[in-house]
């Protein structure tokens, strides 16, 4: 920022973000890689699904009870 006169200005905020830059550690610059996230198979989630029994489209609370209990099995 430019003050009246002509000078720059250093905010506090200018200084903090320097601060926080400066007291990271420089890492090279090659990409990081992740461990590939776990899967869980196709078999698993169709008998949790399953296991909650019959469904009733006329239900209100079935759709959320059949993705409540079949999410614990999963990770149970």
């Amino acid at each position: 920022m430019i003050s009246p006169v002509g000078k720059p200005e250093v905010t506090l905020k200018a200084l903090v973000a320097l601060a926080l830059a400066l007291s990271l550690p420089c890492t090279s610059s090659a990409a990081q890689t992740c461990e590939e996230p776990y899967r869980v198979p196709r078999q698993t989630i169709l008998q949790a699904m399953r296991a909650h029994g019959p469904y009733s489209l006329t239900s209100t609370t079935t759709s959320m009870l059949f993705g409540a209990n079949a999410l614990l099995e999963i990770v149970h």
